[in-house]
């Protein structure tokens, strides 16, 4: 599950960053595209109308939280381990 998500948050992060200084309208409907996906879809054509007043800024930070969120889940572990090593260590 953790991993899902982590390989999830990484995906997205670093596909906004490769979206970074294009045309993020552009670039999704090239995807769009290649999947065959029906371009006259109402929602298609909502969430389209809303990428396309995206800009760079905000692509980097969606790119930055997406990135810190996957190294935060990726950390967790190591982080509990580390409370019980230290709790046994004062004890």
């Amino acid at each position: 599950e953790d991993v899902a998500q982590i390989v999830l948050f990484l995906a997205v992060g670093l596909g906004a960053l490769k979206l970074l200084h294009r045309d993020a309208a552009n670039q999704i409907q090239n995807w769009l595209q290649h999947w065959q996906v029906v371009p006259g879809n109402h929602y298609l054509q909502a969430a389209m109308s809303k990428v396309s007043h995206i800009d760079n800024r905000n692509v980097a930070l969606l790119s930055a939280i997406t990135l810190f969120y996957a190294a935060e889940i990726a950390l967790v572990p190591l982080k509990r381990s580390v409370r019980y090593a230290s709790r046994d260590y004062i004890t």
